[in-house]
């Protein structure tokens, strides 16, 4: 038997785990044909094994009771049932196997939302978890929020069940566990009382543009970028000045390609007038004044982009300064797929256009669902009213 290093093992083209059972090491067959997949197979197996050895044990120390009442034997198998914790890990472990959702997130919030639901739940036995334990879970993530003066935690709490939820499921296919206690829970928030980005975007065009003119230059360029397009603050970096066909940040008359994270799809962004006009002024800037860097937005350094939270940082800042409700890079996402609504945009359309693989439903969770007044009305765009565009106007900084 070969090691290929930590515990996996190959022997006859067929992967081994070794796994400690009490106090000895034994080799487990994986299920998993794949290196990777293998690998990540390891510490499931040891979660595996691991409850099954503490369940014997415990029922070796029960064997010369007299008497079991049916209460202590449903006692025992709680007690003894895998913890939440331990699905937990094995499921991230896994690469969220049952979940495409969650394997494109970014790692900070997955490693949030699991944190929360570690320090929650994890020393749990999953059969013991019942509805009025998650009315106190949503609880304690909105107590969590206002303490921190984030929104009001509804949001959060719904999405790290979803996540647990996933990790059930997962466990349930693993045989792990023998069902979803939480299975049939009822959201807490649903798409009609979602505000969590719309609440924090530009009201107005005219809005936007002030925000925007009152930052930096590299800054505005990028704050219009991301509500022009919708492109995420990482998608909107990438943007190069003198991009090739398929490559990031090259543009004709009808798209900009862009190279979509979270497992994005359809890496082309309609364009439209004002798109048109900001990339032409955004690329005659960079080659005057920094024609030595590839990239569309030079930041501090004169070469690189700039920092992945400098915008959201100058978003704060300007928005206090002006008086306005507390804003997000992400809300700048929000005015794209409210702009785009308000021009007569279907939902499946916007989808598709920011490259959601997960369509209708993503979109109405995030964004909430669209006014039945504001469909095609063109109530919103990207040019404002009363002022100059952003990048016409004389910059002090």
């Amino acid at each position: 038997m070969k090691s290929l290093s930590g515990r996996l093992y190959v022997r006859n083209g067929r992967y081994y785990g070794r796994i400690k059972k009490s106090s000895k090491w034994i080799f487990v067959p994986l299920l998993n044909t794949d290196e990777t997949l293998a690998r990540a197979e390891i510490p499931v197996r040891q979660a595996e094994i691991t409850a099954e050895t503490s369940a014997e044990t415990f029922a070796e120390t029960f064997a010369e009771t007299p008497v079991v009442t049916r209460r202590d034997r449903q006692r025992i198998s709680q007690r003894h049932s895998q913890r939440v914790a331990e699905i937990l890990s094995g499921y991230a472990d896994a690469g969220f196997p049952t979940s495409r959702w969650m394997r494109k997130r970014e790692g900070a919030e997955m490693q949030t939302s699991f944190r929360h639901l570690n320090k929650f739940f994890g020393d749990w036995a999953v059969a013991e978890i019942a509805t009025p334990d998650l009315d106190d879970y949503v609880s304690y993530r909105t107590r969590i929020a206002a303490e921190n003066g984030r929104g009001t935690g509804e949001r959060v709490a719904e999405i790290d069940l979803q996540n647990l939820s996933s990790s059930f499921n997962w466990a349930v296919r693993r045989r792990l566990i023998k069902k979803n206690p939480i299975k049939t829970r009822e959201r807490y928030q649903e798409p009609s009382t979602v505000r969590h980005c719309t609440a924090v975007m530009p009201m107005t065009a005219d809005q936007l543009h002030d925000i925007a003119a009152a930052m930096t230059h590299s800054l505005m360029v990028q704050c219009l970028l991301e509500a022009f397009t919708g492109g995420r603050t990482s998608e909107i970096l990438k943007l190069e000045a003198e991009a090739k066909w398929q490559t990031a940040g090259y543009y004709n008359d009808d798209y900009l390609w862009i190279d979509r994270c979270k497992g994005g799809i359809n890496p082309y962004v309609v364009m439209h007038e004002p798109l048109r006009k900001l990339l032409e002024y955004a690329k005659a800037y960079r080659d005057k004044h920094f024609p030595h860097s590839r990239y569309l937005i030079v930041g501090r350094d004169l070469v690189n982009p700039p920092h992945h939270d400098s915008l959201t940082k100058s978003l704060k800042r300007v928005a206090a300064e002006q008086g306005l409700h507390r804003m997000t890079s992400h809300g700048l996402r929000a005015y794209y797929v409210r702009a785009c609504r308000s021009q007569g945009l279907s939902d499946t359309e916007i989808a598709i256009r920011l490259g959601q693989r997960s369509g209708v439903r993503l979109i109405e969770t995030t964004y909430g669902l669209p006014e039945p007044n504001w469909i095609g009305q063109n109530k919103l765009g990207f040019m404002p009213e009363n002022e100059t565009p952003a990048w016409e106007r004389p910059k002090t900084k």
